[in-house]
């Protein structure tokens, strides 16, 4: 008698709790962490729904054997309510296990944190001398691949994109969203931009209005390119980012040999190769000395790509260095777990499960 009335408790003990549980979620007191755990709550149900079905297989297997005066003495004695006890046990203890897994959370703080860090622009370089191949499978896309490698280190700061050839647009703004700027750096192509050449002025003026000139410090400017400069103006543009405190680090896209620059057509297939006004084909050339200047010029550096893909690391390594920018703020809340409130019954319960189990039947 007294273990079922402890299996009533029990059942009644974890109804009220998870009515309770579902009752201040809904009114805004409680929260989950991990609402992907919900179904975990059908569990309960499955597991009453196993028993039960043990009980009919038990009491079918019995009946075969004979009546239940014949058989009663064959078995050991069993003790009233020690069975319901253990079954209910279990189905309680995984309902609140399955609470914990859930994450409830109770009280909160709100506090303002700052942010700071840096305001990074990625210009790249889309003219048409950027399908040669000397680097695989082609300098765009060897470029695209090291930023992408890039933008996973670069938590807490800021990343925007340019693209450049005869002229240069923002593509993406300054954002903390590194997931839109990959998505940027997807559509990135040598047709995207109608101008022909390559001016590397226009991409660094392009960053300079991006950065804005209301601060001196925390701004980077990351020039991917050939280093073909048709435009004429990237010394004069970068003393003028210099001035407004922006740092330009060069990364030259090709060999210094040079490599023809293939015309493609719908497919995608190689019919040719550009060719200049006198019909001689174009080798498109990396100008090592020209990125040299622009990065000196405003404390920067240059590096070439290279296979292993070391010279964003090394950037990486002293931009960390340099003296970060605010941000802005953000209010932050901080959610207190409760998780604790419910594991430990759902110990307990596993326990009483595990000891009436085994004592329901004297041996």
């Amino acid at each position: 008698m007294a273990a079922t009335v402890a299996a009533g408790l029990a059942a009644f003990l974890t109804a009220a709790a998870l009515a309770l549980g579902f009752l201040l979620h809904h009114s805004g007191a409680l929260r989950f962490a991990n609402d992907a755990a919900v179904p975990a709550l059908l569990l309960g149900p499955l597991l009453a729904g196993l028993l039960l079905w043990k009980r009919k297989r038990d009491r079918r297997a019995l009946a075969r054997m004979g009546t239940e005066a014949n058989v009663a003495p064959l078995l050991p004695p069993a003790v009233p309510g020690l069975r319901l006890l253990a079954e209910t046990a279990a189905v309680c203890a995984v309902l609140f296990a399955a609470l914990a897994l859930m994450g409830p959370q109770m009280g909160a703080s709100t506090e303002t944190v700052k942010r700071t860090g840096l305001d990074i622009f990625f210009a790249v370089d889309t003219s048409r001398s950027m399908d040669a191949d000397d680097l695989q499978p082609t300098r765009l896309k060897r470029a695209v691949m090291e930023l992408e490698d890039f933008l996973d280190a670069l938590e807490g700061n800021r990343a925007g994109l340019i693209a450049f050839a005869g002229d240069a647009f923002v593509e993406c703004p300054l954002t903390l969203d590194y997931g839109a700027v990959k998505i940027f750096l997807e559509v990135l192509d040598t047709g995207l931009i109608a101008v022909p050449g390559t001016d590397l002025g226009r991409a660094i003026d392009a960053a300079r209005k991006g950065f804005g000139a209301d601060e001196r410090k925390g701004k980077v400017l990351i020039l991917l390119t050939d280093g073909e400069d048709h435009g004429g103006g990237a010394e004069a543009a970068a003393k003028a980012a210099a001035s407004e405190g922006v740092v330009i680090y060069t990364i030259g896209i090709g060999s210094t040999q040079g490599a023809v620059i293939p015309v493609r057509n719908d497919r995608g297939e190689i019919t040719g190769y550009k060719k200049d006004q006198e019909g001689r084909v174009v080798t498109s050339r990396l100008d090592e000395q020209l990125l040299q200047k622009v990065a000196l010029t405003t404390g920067g550096k240059y590096y070439r790509s290279t296979t292993g893909r070391m010279e964003l690391r090394r950037i990486f390594d002293d931009i960390l260095k340099m003296e970060k920018k605010d941000l802005g703020s953000a209010q932050i809340t901080r959610y207190e777990s409760r998780y604790q409130y419910v594991l430990l019954p759902a110990f307990l319960l596993f326990a009483l499960a595990a000891f009436a189990s085994l004592a329901w039947r004297k041996q």
